[in-house]
């Protein structure tokens, strides 16, 4: 089992400096809202995922007092330590170079990180997830993807690198034609010159054509592989979410939708939750018909219309749309047990329980839905495994009861700045570790 036993954040967030050591089991952060808890949690995730899930820009994980510095997260687990690390960039101010390291050795792409500390992340704003935007289901959708199998990162990265010189050629173009259209021949600029070649060397759109191509083929790997863990992990969103609402909710439907691959013509469930042998042939040839029948418009918008960037994920209780008609609480049971099942799919897929955050979703949830929460974890076959919980008071019920474990250690965080209460069965001080790992957890 992977776990985290000692982190060492500079300059992250609001937190200048801390070191801390961890309990293998039930890890408990107590502090008032903006203080560092969602912050410890994010650093936690970044260092499984190598990125983070909350940032748009790695440039606002630099802590604001002093920029110059960059940050550190430097992470101990068991047989390995991970260290993500931002410096200032030599090429202009607020910009920072990147740098992930796996022991000693640089890890050059964040497709390639994923594996080394297998975590599953709940957040607040998880359980918003039904009424968030397709963006938010798709990051859902990729983050447990690439988790579950690390490969589906580099398909991710592939087709957003693909979109990305897209994009620009698209926008060159556009530009290109609106100055024929206006009859503009003022000098082209230095950093148009690329453009004039592309929109020189590609009257009738060859550059574009090619550039489809490579997107319909990468677009149906990574939609193969979404289809893939949606199989997956299918049975175990239902059975949680059949135990969670006793089947007050109704009958939960999930189905891929492919209306940005296909069109919005396309309907939930076109893409079903199975794999054939012809089906990465199938989507190619259905993707490239579409980006070229787009193309004009593709072009005249300057942006990339087509592709599974824009698909979504129908989720519904009893055949009605569940983000439109489904009440808040019966929203919040859905996200639990997305959650719990994309946690039990990882742990039965690398037989050892992910390290679980949960970030502040007590406060959030009524006191049947926290006893769940906290009976699934402690049910999972493969053990409760390392978990964090914040809260901003220990009076819940669920809370007290995640305290009284004696594998728990406490943390109380106030303006960035962490203490901490050791286990009652433990005797290890922050010099221990990684010399002497703390004892796993016991259900």
């Amino acid at each position: 089992m992977a776990y985290l036993q000692a982190l060492r954040l500079v300059n992250f967030r609001n937190i200048q400096q801390a070191t801390l050591a961890f309990s293998a089991g039930r890890n408990l952060i107590l502090g008032q809202n903006g203080q560092g808890k969602t912050s410890l949690l994010e650093a936690i995730t970044l260092l499984s995922h190598g990125k983070s899930t909350k940032a748009s820009h790695d440039r606002e994980l630099v802590g604001q007092r002093n920029p110059s510095l960059g940050l550190l997260i430097d992470g101990q687990l068991e047989t390995t330590r991970l260290r993500f690390s931002l410096k200032p960039s030599l090429t202009g101010a607020g910009r920072y170079a990147a740098q992930l390291k796996r022991d000693e050795t640089l890890v050059k792409r964040r497709s390639q990180w994923a594996g080394a500390l297998p975590s599953v992340s709940f957040f607040t704003q998880d359980l918003a997830l039904l009424r968030g935007s397709p963006a938010d289901r798709r990051q859902w959708l990729d983050n447990a993807a690439t988790q579950w199998q690390p490969a589906h990162g580099g398909l991710l990265a592939e087709v957003e690198r693909i979109l990305s010189q897209k994009s620009r050629l698209l926008k060159q173009l556009r530009d290109a034609d609106e100055r024929s259209h206006y009859g503009l021949n003022a000098d082209v600029r230095a950093d148009d010159r690329e453009a004039s070649a592309m929109a020189t060397m590609s009257p009738t759109s060859e550059l574009l054509m090619i550039l489809n191509m490579q997107l319909a083929s990468a677009s149906a790997s990574l939609l193969e592989s979404r289809l893939s863990y949606l199989a997956a992990v299918w049975p175990f969103i239902c059975a949680l979410h059949a135990q969670l609402s006793d089947t007050r909710d109704g009958v939960l439907s999930m189905a891929y939708w492919p209306k940005g691959s296909l069109g919005s013509d396309s309907q939930p469930g076109d893409a079903p939750f199975i794999q054939y042998s012809t089906v990465h042939s199938a989507w190619q040839s259905a993707l490239e018909d579409r980006l070229n029948s787009r193309m004009v418009a593709e072009r005249a918008r300057g942006a990339c219309l087509i592709g599974p960037h824009r698909d979504d994920i129908s989720i519904q209780l009893d055949g009605l749309d569940a983000t439109t008609f489904a009440s808040q609480g019966q929203q919040r049971s859905i996200a639990v047990a997305l959650k719990l099942a994309e946690r039990a799919c990882l742990s039965a897929t690398i037989q050892a329980p992910p390290v679980m955050l949960l970030d502040d979703v007590m406060a959030e949830l009524d006191p049947d839905r926290q006893a769940f929460l906290l009976a699934a974890l402690e049910e999972n076959h493969s053990g409760v495994g390392q978990v964090f919980l914040t809260t901003t008071h220990l009076e819940q019920p669920a809370v007290k009861r995640f305290l009284s474990r004696s594998d728990c250690c406490q943390f109380t965080v106030s303006g960035g700045h962490f203490s901490e209460s050791f286990p009652s069965d433990s005797s290890l001080s922050l010099s221990d570790i990684p010399a002497q790992p703390r004892p796993h957890a016991s259900v």
